[in-house]
């Protein structure tokens, strides 16, 4: 059963890094193409996430103002910005400059709850529903489009797993009789920050053959 359980700061450490790799490919990726808003916001968005995981990676290291708030507010940030260009790649028509301020002001209000909450139970459930919903959206439209192809349906069942694995997570905080913590070694925080790693590491993949596919079309 131990072998189930992972290391949650190096899992955070991890998905720091990795993001920080993708965005060099997508850059790569990007060189030399016609400028597509969608890769350009992916990138932003995946930035905006190894910043967040940076800053939670510190936690105990440095003030909790940085580590979680801001920490929080950045990897929302980027989650919301993530939503938008893989939803942008189904060419539906967003008011992106409404969205993008909404997003930000979302992502920043609730890391400030988050923040002043005081039970780390709550914390947690909280953080891991607000994750959630950033995703259900896209989860569900590349899952039930009329036009999406067999890999946006492979791209949303990634998606649907962390949403449904960020609801797991956050029933076992509340149902937890003990203190539960981002950095918590149970059985159900391996799995959740596992498909956060599955989803970081498919989900770009994924996203540059879909972008690809598209411009084929």
């Amino acid at each position: 059963m131990n072998l189930l359980l992972l290391d949650i700061r190096t899992v955070i450490f991890l998905l720091w890094t990795g993001n920080l790799v993708f965005v060099t490919l997508l850059l790569s990726y990007r060189y030399g193409k016609a400028k597509k808003l969608s890769i350009s916001l992916f990138g932003v968005a995946r930035l905006a996430q190894a910043a967040g995981w940076l800053l939670m990676w510190q936690r105990g290291a440095i003030a909790d103002v940085y580590s979680m708030f801001l920490g929080n507010a950045v990897l929302y940030v980027g989650f919301a910005l993530e939503a938008l260009a893989i939803m942008s790649i189904e060419e539906r028509r967003l008011k992106r400059d409404v969205l993008y301020g909404a997003a930000a002001l979302f992502a920043v209000i609730a890391a400030l709850i988050i923040y002043n909450l005081k039970s780390p139970n709550v914390k947690i459930a909280i953080a891991s529903l607000v994750a959630m919903s950033f995703f259900i959206p896209p989860s569900f439209s590349f899952l039930f489009g009329r036009r999406s192809s067999a890999l946006g349906r492979m791209l949303g069942i990634f998606y649907m797993a962390f949403c449904v694995m960020s609801v797991v997570r956050a029933m076992a905080a509340l149902g937890s009789s003990g203190v539960f913590t981002l950095m918590t070694s149970n059985i159900v925080q391996s799995l959740a920050f596992l498909s956060l790693f599955l989803l970081m590491v498919f989900g770009v993949i994924g996203y540059m053959f879909l972008i690809g596919e598209r411009s084929n079309r």
